[in-house]
């Protein structure tokens, strides 16, 4: 009578009846039903991979799949949510605020075009385009120049400039440094991903959601004042406008 011993049999095999045995010469055979049919699998020639590795692979396929499952659920969360906000929340009149920002409007149309992210600090009222041909690092050698030879200072903190002038000096650069720069503010640019990762550090995914559900199938103005209200309660004033660039940007595509 032939000698064989049962081996582990996976369980998706034991849900269809399945049973696995091995016999001396090495032989490994499928049974099946009641009155076992037995089915060649294959000869075994040497051993097989480890159970071990054969669970770490399988993980590691899972993982994989896994991530990249979660990373294309996030990108398109990040679209919808930023299509929702440019297009139905953000107002046409803080868009057109926006828009006659020449320094902002400078900096996205260098963003659109290199596609660049950063922050770029500029001076309110003021282009970043070169003006008058003359380049801002040509411009600012050019009053190094005259500072040398006893012209009116260039600036020396956030858009101050110095007191003094000429052979004086400056009278006191404490007290011109120490003023508030009012005049300066900071553009940051950020990517769809990155406000995302922003909105979920201050409201859950289901609230984000609700605001979405909310600008679906048309918003009403009090509807609009309540999201725009709740982003306003819980993201910072330089937070909330770097949401509205990134809507002017999308909008500007």
């Amino acid at each position: 009578m032939e000698q064989k011993k049962r081996m582990h049999t996976p369980f998706y095999w034991k849900m269809f009846g399945f049973r696995r045995y091995k016999n001396a010469a090495g032989e490994q055979w499928l049974t099946h039903g009641s009155k076992p049919h037995r089915y060649l699998v294959r000869q075994v020639k040497g051993p097989g991979m480890p159970r071990w590795a054969k669970w770490t692979v399988t993980g590691v396929i899972l993982l994989g799949i896994g991530t990249a499952g979660y990373q294309i659920g996030m990108n398109m969360l990040a679209d919808r949510l930023m299509k929702e906000l440019s297009e139905k929340v953000i107002s046409k009149e803080e868009i057109e605020e926006l828009r006659r920002d020449p320094a902002i409007m400078a900096l996205l149309e260098s963003e659109l075009k290199e596609g660049n992210k950063g922050v770029l600090p500029v001076e309110a009222g003021h282009s970043t385009e070169a003006q008058g041909g003359i380049t801002p690092d040509r411009s600012r050698s050019r009053d190094a120049e005259e500072a040398g030879s006893g012209g009116v200072r260039p600036v020396v903190a956030d858009g101050v400039e110095a007191t003094g002038t000429g052979k004086d000096g400056p009278k006191d650069n404490k007290s011109a440094t120490a003023e508030p720069a009012a005049s300066k503010k900071e553009l940051t640019l950020l990517t769809k991903e990155e406000a995302l990762q922003l909105l979920l550090k201050r409201f859950s995914i289901g609230e984000l959601r609700g605001f979405m559900a909310m600008a679906e199938g048309g918003i009403s103005d009090e509807e609009k004042e309540t999201v725009k209200s709740s982003l306003k309660s819980k993201l910072s004033a330089e937070e909330y406008e770097a949401l509205k660039l990134l809507a002017l940007m999308e909008i500007s595509k």
